[in-house]
């Protein structure tokens, strides 16, 4: 499974490494939304976890 994680934190980024790493699976992991979007329209993941509040991409979701 490839997977691709999107986190500014990053001591954050170093936990999923771990995790993903420890079960095995691959994931590219980027500190910013816009990075993210382009590496997702350039290579196939299986699943895509995101930071709810990532810089340069909290305005292009409106919260209620």
């Amino acid at each position: 499974m490839k997977i691709l994680v999107a986190d500014d934190a990053p001591s954050v980024q170093d936990v999923y490494d771990l995790l993903m790493n420890h079960w095995g699976y691959e994931a590219d992991i980027v500190p910013a939304g816009r990075q993210a979007l382009l590496k997702a329209k350039t290579d196939s993941y299986d699943l895509c976890v995101f930071d709810i509040d990532m810089p340069g991409l909290n305005n292009i979701v409106k919260r209620r």
